[in-house]
């Protein structure tokens, strides 16, 4: 039964990532997506990082969600305080990794978006508005534990009630509308055509994640 949770909808995330090699094998031969270098690097090969970054990301989640919440693993193996530390450092390498890839990318392609880069640069600016307030309200009223899955290792998260405050009185799943915007910021502000793309794809590849384990997880969790 628990290695049928473990699975739970996974075959709707492998079809994603076979979508998504087909896709990105697409863009490779898109001229304005593979255009420049940074440190000898093409951009060909940082286009394919943005999509191998956040699906080593979001498999590592869930496969760190599902064996520890259904199985116990890490913290029978490590502890579960100790378990829980690990995971999140490793998670908060993989969110900064994912921000400074973006700005990578976006230096080795930039200039290759060919269109008015002062109003790209105005709507990388006006992104940074509800990225903040946003980053503000997860830090102040959700918690960075709490981001990282803390309710499927700690005990004392799974009582929880809804966040109130903030962004989150108007928008449910707020960190996932709004802070990844940031991930666009970099592209526009240098004018980057991969850098876009690769954003895009970070962005709609999170709900990926929401539908194929989150969503479930925390149903199973807390109630419907």
């Amino acid at each position: 039964m628990h290695r049928q949770k473990i699975f739970y909808r996974q075959q709707y995330h492998l079809l994603a990532i076979i979508i998504s090699v087909i896709g990105f094998n697409i863009l490779d031969n898109v001229s304005a997506f593979t255009y420049g270098q940074l440190w000898s690097i093409d951009t060909t090969l940082w286009l394919w990082l943005g999509m191998i970054i956040p699906v080593v990301h979001q498999i590592y989640v869930w496969l760190a969600w599902r064996l520890e919440y259904h199985e116990q693993l890490i913290s029978r193996t490590l502890g579960t305080e100790r378990g829980f530390q690990i995971y999140f450092i490793i998670f908060m390498f993989f969110m900064i990794a994912r921000f400074v890839y973006s700005i990578l990318i976006a230096i080795a392609n930039q200039g290759s978006l060919g269109g008015n880069s002062l109003l790209f640069q105005i709507l990388g600016l006006i992104i940074l508005i509800p990225v903040v307030i946003t980053m503000y309200a997860v830090i102040n009223y959700f918690g960075l534990k709490r981001a990282a899955g803390a309710d499927h290792f700690l005990e004392d998260y799974r009582h929880l009630g809804k966040v109130e405050g903030g962004i989150y009185d108007y928008v449910d799943n707020a960190m996932y509308w709004f802070a990844l915007l940031v991930l666009f910021v970099p592209a526009l502000l240098l004018d980057s055509a991969a850098g876009l793309i690769t954003a895009a794809y970070s962005y709609v590849y999170i709900w990926v994640h929401y539908y194929t384990v989150e969503s479930p997880d925390l149903e199973e969790i807390f109630g419907n």
